[in-house]
């Protein structure tokens, strides 16, 4: 499991080739989150818009949790 500050992760809810998502909690204000991480140190610049187009998607959805 990974160690990333200002957060407590759970579990590993998936892995693909290019990516793993994470869920768990935001510790400064107890917040269910979910974490994704490139799994290559170096990603191509392709593999980096593709990861920050997929950013400004989710960024502009509303969706509440609990």
């Amino acid at each position: 499991m990974i160690n990333l500050s200002g957060y407590q992760i759970n579990e590993e809810i998936f892995i693909s080739y290019n990516s793993t998502l994470f869920r768990g909690i935001r510790s400064s204000d107890k917040k269910p989150v979910i974490i994704k991480l490139l799994n290559k140190e170096y990603p191509s610049e392709k593999e980096l818009s593709y990861f920050r187009r997929e950013y400004e998607i989710t960024e502009k959805l509303s969706v509440n949790i609990l």
